[in-house]
């Protein structure tokens, strides 16, 4: 299924690219996470950094990305300000480990390396931890009454 979106993906990318239209209208919607992948749980003693270069803010509301510090293994998101009951917060996360070098790849880049998963959503401040070694992981929001928005793709390497 994720091979054929992604060949469906690059094709109409390719296609729009003719036209002069961005390629990343044209991104795949992410797979829901099996429960095993968003298994991690909040580890104890962790000591978890803002990853300042993708703070997102929208709607009244600030999104960060934090990575764990100490193993340097784990990701979350939260809405740090602004939170109303009923927003929802998740985290996407890459099926696979990225390149090295792009601290910051698109959703296209993403896509060509075989795709995503939405951890979430949760209607919290905060979302589920993933394991974000050498994957790309992005946060995100909803949101109550609104649209979902998105930071940027953030590897960290």
């Amino acid at each position: 299924m994720t091979q054929r979106r992604t060949r469906f993906t690059m094709r109409a990318a390719a296609v729009l690219g003719l036209f002069g239209l961005p390629a990343a209208l044209l991104t795949a919607p992410a797979a829901q996470a099996t429960t095993s992948q968003c298994a991690y749980t909040w580890i104890p003693g962790a000591v978890y950094g803002e990853v300042t270069d993708v703070t997102l803010i929208s709607q009244g509301r600030t999104l960060k990305l934090w990575n764990d510090k100490g193993a340097d293994l784990y990701s979350y998101a939260e809405i740090t300000s602004g939170y109303q009951s009923g927003d929802q917060v998740w985290i996407d996360r890459s099926y696979n480990h990225m390149p090295l070098g792009d601290r910051h790849p698109s959703n296209l880049q993403v896509d060509m390396n075989g795709g995503w998963f939405q951890c979430g959503p949760f209607s919290r401040r905060y979302s589920g931890v993933v394991n974000s070694w050498h994957y790309a992981v992005r946060a995100c929001m909803r949101p109550v009454n609104g649209i979902s928005h998105c930071g940027r793709w953030n590897v960290d390497q």
